[in-house]
C-alpha cells in the first residue's frame, strides 16, 4: 500500500507545519462524509486579569489553511517522542513514524490502535505502546514496540493484556506504566513484561489510573462510582476515596502528592487529602456536565478542569474558582473542553474546543488560537494528549479534528 505524508508550510509569519494522518487500506469506513458545519459558539465568560477581560494577541485568532488532500481516515490517536524528534500517527490500519525535522517517513507499521504512548529508553531509543480493542469488544491488548534511536522498530512487539487508560495524559513513572482492562487495572514494567501488579476491586470499567509522584500509590477512577487507592508495590487495596452515584472519569495526584482529585458525571470535581481520605473533600460544583479533564498546575496551587463549554481554575489557597472561561448555551450543548494542559510552568493554559486549540497567558492577559475557518469541516470528538508544546522547535499544535496534524509557531512567553 502506498502511503504518503503531506507537508505544507504556509507562507505566513506564524507558519503551520501540517501532516496528514496516513491513509488506510480497505475498511468498513472507506466512504466517509465529513460532518456538516457545526454551530459556532462564543464565550459568555472570558479569562480575566485584574478585572479586565482577556484580549486577542495581535494577529490572532489564526485559521487553518486549505491543505489538500485530506485523508479520509477517522480521527486517530498519536503522540510525539519526549525529545521532539518523531511523530507517531495511527489510523484504523496503520501506524506511521515520521521524522519531525525532515518530514520523512521512518517506518510504517501494520498496526492500528486506539491510543499511543511513548517514552525514551535508558539504553537509547524508545518504548512505544499501542493499545487496541479486540473484535466484538472482548478485551484489549497493548503492543510494546522497541524503537531504535532512528525511530524504527528493532523487533516484533510484545503483546500484553489491557490498554493504556484513555483519560490520562501520562501513564509512565520511570520504567513502569499503568493500564486497565474493564474493571481491573495493572502496573507493568517496560523491562520485564512478566512483572505484573494487578489492582482488582472495581465492578465497572476503569477510566483513569494515576501514580503518586513518589511512586508508592496508584489511584483509579471507574464507572462504578468509586475512586480507589492502591499500593503500587504489590497491588494491595488501601482505601476508597470516592463513592458517587455517577461514573468517574479521571483522577490526578497533586505534584507534591498531598492531594487527590477526581472528576465525575455529577458535574463536580472533588479534591481529597491523601493523608486522610475519609475527611470530606473539597467540592468544585460549577461545571456544566461531566468532568473528564483535570490537571494540576506544576506548582500544585491550582487545578484546572474542563467540562462541556467550560474551563474552571480553582485555587487551593483561596478555596474558590478564580478563573472561568465559558461558552454560551449552544456551546455547552455541543462542545466538550478537552486536552486541558498547563504551559510555561503554569503561566499559560491550553485547551481545545470546537476543533480549536486555544492558549491563554495569565500574565499578559492575551489569548492565542488556531482553528477552523468558516468553510472548514471536521468531526467533533474527544482526545486526551493530542496537544504538544515542542519548545526546542518553537512549535505548538498536534492532532486536529479534520484528520490532520498541525504545528504552528509558538508565541514567545
Amino acid at each position: 500500500m502506498a502511503l504518503r505524508t503531506l507537508i505544507v508550510i504556509q507562507l505566513l509569519r506564524h507558519a503551520a507545519f501540517s501532516l496528514t494522518v496516513p491513509p488506510r487500506a480497505t475498511s468498513k469506513f472507506d466512504i466517509v462524509s465529513l460532518a456538516a458545519l457545526p454551530p459556532v459558539s462564543t464565550p459568555v465568560s472570558d479569562w480575566q486579569h485584574d478585572g479586565k477581560a482577556a484580549e486577542w494577541a495581535e494577529g490572532y485568532p489564526k485559521k487553518w489553511g486549505s491543505e489538500q488532500p485530506h485523508s479520509l481516515s477517522l480521527f486517530g490517536p498519536g503522540t510525539v517522542t519526549p525529545d521532539e524528534k518523531f511523530l507517531i500517527m495511527i489510523n484504523d490500519t496503520n501506524t506511521r513514524i515520521t521524522d519531525l525535522h525532515t518530514g520523512a517517513t521512518v517506518a510504517d507499521i501494520a498496526q492500528t490502535g486506539d491510543d499511543a504512548r511513548i517514552t525514551v529508553s535508558p539504553q537509547g531509543g524508545y518504548d512505544l505502546l499501542i493499545s487496541t480493542h479486540r473484535p466484538q469488544w472482548t478485551g484489549s491488548d497493548i503492543y510494546h514496540y522497541t524503537l531504535s534511536k532512528e525511530g524504527a522498530p528493532v523487533a516484533d512487539p510484545i503483546k500484553i493484556a489491557g490498554e493504556t487508560t484513555s483519560f490520562d495524559q501520562n501513564v509512565f513513572l520511570g520504567r513502569r506504566y499503568t493500564a486497565s482492562q474493564q474493571n481491573e487495572a495493572f502496573i507493568y514494567d517496560l523491562d520485564n513484561p512478566e512483572a505484573i501488579v494487578t489492582l482488582n476491586g472495581h465492578s465497572d470499567g476503569i477510566m483513569s489510573a494515576a501514580f503518586s509522584p513518589d511512586g508508592r500509590y496508584v489511584a483509579t477512577a471507574a464507572w462504578d462510582g468509586k475512586g480507589k487507592l492502591w499500593s503500587a508495590k504489590n497491588g494491595t487495596f488501601l482505601s476508597d476515596f470516592e463513592s458517587s452515584t455517577a461514573q468517574n472519569w479521571v483522577t490526578r495526584f497533586s505534584p507534591n502528592g498531598e492531594y487527590l482529585a477526581i472528576g465525575n458525571g455529577e458535574r463536580t470535581a472533588k479534591i481529597y487529602t491523601v493523608a486522610n481520605l475519609t475527611a470530606p473533600p473539597i467540592v468544585i460544583s460549577e461545571f456544566s456536565q461531566w468532568v473528564r479533564n483535570l490537571e494540576w498546575s506544576p506548582d500544585g496551587k491550582y487545578i484546572a478542569g474542563g467540562s462541556w463549554g467550560k474551563v474552571l481554575v480553582y485555587s487551593l489557597a483561596e478555596g474558590k474558582v478564580v478563573q472561568k472561561w465559558e461558552l454560551d448555551d449552544e456551546g455547552k450543548r455541543y462542545f466538550e473542553i478537552v486536552d486541558v494542559t498547563w504551559l510555561e510552568g503554569g503561566k499559560r493554559i491550553a485547551y481545545r474546543y470546537q476543533a480549536t486549540l486555544e492558549v491563554y497567558d495569565f500574565e499578559s492577559n492575551l489569548k492565542y488560537a488556531w482553528g477552523p475557518g468558516a468553510n472548514d469541516t471536521y468531526l467533533n470528538g474527544f482526545n486526551v494528549g493530542g496537544t504538544f508544546l515542542l519548545k526546542k522547535r518553537g512549535w505548538i499544535g498536534g492532532f486536529d479534528w479534520d484528520h490532520s496534524v498541525r504545528f504552528w509557531k509558538y508565541p514567545a512567553a
